[in-house]
């Protein structure tokens, strides 16, 4: 669910992006038909299988890790818009920001 939630503003590279659609298509056996000659990819899902194993994720980690990806993606769009001038669009996005920020508190308990 959490992945699929995840778009392409969410994620910085390619290679992220190519990781998100194999862990969806493969969710149950993540290793399993990777191309070996992707070695990029096959790194990175070896890598997020083996924190997997360490520290298993649970819902609240998953929604707060969402959100933290969610919040960079509006604090990159506030930057966005201030370099083209947008004032208004920079308010939307602090409005915006101000909820995500209050939702990960929620989340983690935590005070950002």
């Amino acid at each position: 669910e959490y992945l699929e939630r995840l778009d392409e503003s969410h994620l910085s590279t390619e290679l992220l992006r190519k990781a998100r659609e194999h862990l969806i298509a493969n969710y149950d056996e993540p290793t399993s038909s990777l191309d070996s000659s992707d070695r990029d990819l096959t790194a990175l899902v070896a890598e997020l299988v083996m924190h997997s194993e360490d520290e298993p994720a649970t819902k609240s980690k998953l929604e707060a890790s969402l959100l933290v990806l969610i919040l960079r993606r509006v604090e990159k769009d506030i930057s966005t818009a201030k370099e083209k001038g947008d004032f208004q669009r920079m308010n939307d996005l602090s409005l915006e920001r101000q909820e995500v920020k209050q939702s990960i508190q929620e989340a983690t308990g935590a005070a950002l």
